[in-house]
């Protein structure tokens, strides 16, 4: 072959290099549009199967990747010419908007699956507390997965066929899928040996296809490239798609052994990362930690209070974000299986949105409550179900504005505890200092000889309030006894409003119980707490509120048995666990809690629990994320004299405008740079 009339060197595949014509067949189109669809099919569907397998996250495998594989190959071959291309991929978004409207639910719910078994994956291998659990309308989660991994295959293909078909960038396609594989490696998990050795293809065959410039099918004289050298014009030949598939065979058997011998190595399906890491993983353990507990909107935490004991304050709260770092350590011998409750704040007047005690001047350092006074007299009357116990707690890092105390104890003299004018115990506390009390498990038998009248601030319900609870009861339909009411408004809420350590914040001008009850309908503690207390007192229930730690059981059992200390010092009389050793737990804010205490006539004060349980998690949905981000506080704007209230709504659309935002300056950057450049090589000695 001849260029300008002279004779040229032409270099070979195999580098050998001769002068003269060369002669070549041009390779079929087919074969460079198929092996780019195997490419991204290759890569789309190992990087999807590589997460899955990782977190054992099961489907429909026999559909989904013969699906992935069609939709794949389609992408590829609507590359064969410009008009191909442009309709190709209308026709594509069409049938794949269609299918979204079409499955819409199912394909929320197979994503919340999945996001679901991550979760709870994370929170064993971390170690965490529950987490969150979000919303699934349709529970059957392998039907739900499968659909909705096909539409996200659809969606990630159409991308990464944009990406690879345009620039072949091997760089760029493993930046947007690699990350996916590692999500799992980074908990230490494997993912299965076929997807990690497809995906591992689908790279090398994009990085050859890069280098050999064959990827631009759509180009004329793909098949040579013309170098300009010192020594003359080289001419170089590229092979074809043909190539590119023998070639994908090949790497791919050789990642397959490669990978065999690691999963020989590794045959538990875990790496052990080295020690040294870990300090290089604290920040990022911290961040996955926080998603995993409290959702996408744990990082929108300008609303956020920490756990721990609030002194009756309720408003402005959007969510709780627990540190589970240690505040108490307590030892004693567990005797039941109910909770330890620790007082540390009683509310006895409800105002809009906090409960208020009796301020500090009615201190009275001597007395010894009723109901203490009676428990001890039963156990010294040798009550064969009565009993007595020792506890010590130690303050590590707890509120030092109150005092931590189990129920009723008898040794409250020291200077830093005391009672009110309503018997109220009331103290302070000091950091590192250890207080060790007696007291006397609650017993049925204990009985008060007379009836005494108790104050009528414990019967109070704010006017605001009243109408707000009478319609919230009827519609309920409380009624009965003193103890069937009681039981009936715990199971109301556990049957009707669900827990949530996220409920939004109080609106401006809004009460916390009445927007609770009738129009926010979900909450934490100090919610049922507060509403349950209002709902007492309208049935003439003498009630008030009560903060404090609850220690359950399980604690307990997971707590450390103290070594050298007999039973005996610690506990004697009944106990329904029988003879236990002495045990030493760390109390953390997540156990702090709120709860109600009910005056019985025959005993006087105990505590009651409403809070409904929320062993299953948490459960929200994927407006949620955005919505209880920004908080459940209505936009008033004052015009004139009118108040004009924006909902929830507005703050998506604030969000989306400010991503707008940020893209149409990013595409201005870019053309900016873009300018520049061309600017820049007009006055080089370039004229290319």
């Amino acid at each position: 072959m001849f260029f300008n009339n002279k004779k040229v060197k032409t270099e070979s595949p195999t580098g050998i290099n001769r002068v003269g014509m060369p002669i070549y067949e041009r390779g079929s189109k087919f074969w460079g549009l198929l092996s780019r669809g195997v490419s991204i099919f290759l890569v789309l569907c190992g990087s999807i199967g590589c997460f899955t397998s990782s977190f054992g996250i099961t489907y429909k495998e026999i559909l989904v990747v013969p699906l992935l594989l069609v939709f794949c190959l389609y992408l590829g071959f609507i590359f064969y010419n410009g008009w191909s291309k442009n309709l190709g991929y209308i026709l594509y978004f069409i049938f794949f908007l269609m299918g979204i409207v079409l499955f819409i639910d199912i394909v929320n719910s197979g994503f919340y699956a999945m996001l679901n078994i991550v979760l709870e994956k994370i929170e064993i291998l971390m170690n965490l507390p529950t987490v969150t659990t979000y919303g699934e309308r349709n529970t059957n989660r392998y039907i739900t997965i499968t659909i909705c991994l096909i539409f996200v295959g659809m969606g990630f293909g159409a991308m990464l066929n944009s990406l690879i078909s345009n620039s072949m960038s091997v760089i760029r396609t493993i930046v947007y899928t690699f990350p996916v594989v590692l999500i799992g490696a980074y908990f230490n998990l494997l993912p299965s040996l076929g997807y990690f050795v497809m995906l591992i293809t689908g790279y090398v065959i994009i990085y050859v296809m890069k280098r050999s410039n064959h990827y631009k099918s759509n180009k004329k004289d793909e098949d040579f490239k013309v170098i300009d050298t010192k020594k003359g014009t080289n001419i170089v030949y590229h092979s074809d798609g043909k190539i590119m598939l023998q070639m994908g065979v090949f790497v791919f058997v050789l990642v397959a052994v490669i990978f065999v011998v690691t999963k020989a190595a590794f045959p538990n399906g875990n790496i052990k990362t080295p020690l040294s890491w870990d300090k290089y993983r604290s920040e990022t353990d911290n961040v996955i930690a926080e998603f995993a507990l409290y959702g996408w909107e744990g990082f929108f935490d300008q609303n956020s209070a920490s756990g721990g004991i609030s002194g009756g304050e309720l408003g402005g709260v959007n969510m709780i974000k627990n540190d589970y770092e240690t505040d108490l350590i307590v030892e004693m011998t567990p005797y039941s299986t109910s909770p330890l409750y620790l007082r540390a704040y009683i509310g006895v007047t409800y105002d809009t949105d906090r409960w208020i005690t009796i301020t500090e001047s009615d201190r009275l350092y001597t007395l010894v409550d009723q109901e203490s006074n009676l428990l001890k007299q039963t156990y010294e009357d040798e009550n064969e179900t009565a009993a007595k116990g020792k506890i010590s707690i130690e303050n590590i890092d707890a509120d030092v504005d109150y005092f931590y105390a189990p129920y009723y104890i008898t040794n409250k003299g020291e200077e830093n505890v005391w009672a009110n004018k309503l018997g109220i115990v009331e103290g302070e506390s000091e950091i590192g200092e250890t207080y060790i009390m007696d007291y006397y498990p609650y017993n049925d038998q204990a009985k008060l000889e007379k009836n005494i009248e108790v104050s009528k601030e414990y019967l109070d319900v704010p006017e605001i309030n009243e109408v707000v609870i009478d319609e919230f009861c009827k519609q309920a339909g409380f009624g009965g006894s003193d103890e069937e009411i009681i039981a009936q408004v715990t199971q109301y809420f556990q049957n009707n409003i669900p827990y949530t350590l996220r409920p939004g914040s109080l609106p401006e001008g809004e009460d916390y119980v009445n927007y609770f009850l009738m129009e926010n309908r979900k909450g934490y503690c100090a919610h049922f707490a507060s509403a349950a207390t209002l709902i007492f007192r309208h049935y003439g229930i003498p009630a008030r509120y009560v903060e404090g730690y609850s220690v359950s059981y399980d604690t307990f059992l997971n707590g450390d048995l103290v070594k050298n200390e007999k039973y005996e010092d610690w506990y004697e009389g009944y106990s329904q666990l029988g003879e236990t050793s002495l045990v030493r737990v760390e109390v953390n804010d997540s156990m702090a809690h709120a709860w109600v205490e009910v005056y019985d006539d025959d005993f006087g004060w105990r505590p009651v629990e409403v809070t409904p349980s929320s062993s299953e998690g948490e459960v929200y949905d994927f407006w949620s994320m955005f919505t209880t981000g920004f908080g459940n506080n209505d936009l008033n704007l004052n015009v004139g004299n009118n108040k004009i209230s924006l909902g929830r709504f507005t703050y998506i659309l604030i969000f989306i405008s400010i991503v707008s935002t940020l893209y149409i300056l990013y595409r201005v950057i870019v053309m900016v740079s873009v300018m520049i450049r061309r600017s820049r090589s007009f006055h080089t000695l370039d004229y290319n």
